[in-house]
């Protein structure tokens, strides 16, 4: 139901900008037309459906915009309340409510709620058929001994024999190694 509260909330504020531009602009135009012949109001009311128009080719474009994403690119058009994107090695991310943290799974055995999936992938990098990342990132890292520490997390996901396992740390766990 997301998208399509988005939609909606886009197409009223379409309309209420296209009524706005259609009341403004043949005022705007009349003051540069000479005349009320035949052809000043046949320009009059082009310049007040233009703005309909507009809106009208931008439904249009996003219609094919998301069409093109969902059958070529097997991407959904990013203004709902989730987000998927499928990586080249066959792996996919997904992101629900924000785009700050998300699932990391394969698609052909996994979805989102699988335990195989790794949840809470703050840091992501492709190299070649190997995924490197982080889960569980926190928004500074503790300095101190008077600072609470979360215990480190590591999350693994080998898929089928001859796959690379995935292994994702905390950067909390990659700094302590790094000292």
């Amino acid at each position: 139901m997301g998208i399509g509260l988005v939609l909606i909330f886009w197409g009223v504020v379409g309309l209420i900008g296209a009524a706005v531009g259609s009341t403004i602009l043949p005022r705007i135009a009349s003051h540069f037309t000479q005349g009320t012949g035949k052809n000043c109001r046949e320009l009059i009311v082009a310049i007040r459906l233009f703005p309909f128009v507009c809106l009208g080719w931008a439904a249009g474009f996003f219609v094919f915009y998301a069409v093109v994403n969902e059958i070529v690119f097997h991407r959904d058009p990013g203004i709902g309340d989730g987000w998927t994107c499928p990586l080249p090695n066959g792996y996919a991310i997904e992101m629900i409510d924000v785009t700050d943290r998300g699932f990391l799974y394969n698609p052909k055995t996994q979805d989102i709620n699988s335990i195989d999936a790794l949840s809470d992938v703050c840091v992501l990098q492709l190299a070649g058929r190997y995924i490197l990342g982080g889960v569980d990132c926190p928004a500074n890292i503790p300095e101190g001994p008077e600072e609470q520490v979360r215990p480190d997390r590591i999350s693994c996901s080998a898929q089928e024999p001859g796959d690379a396992a995935i292994c994702l740390h905390t950067r909390l766990s990659v700094v302590r190694r790094l000292r």
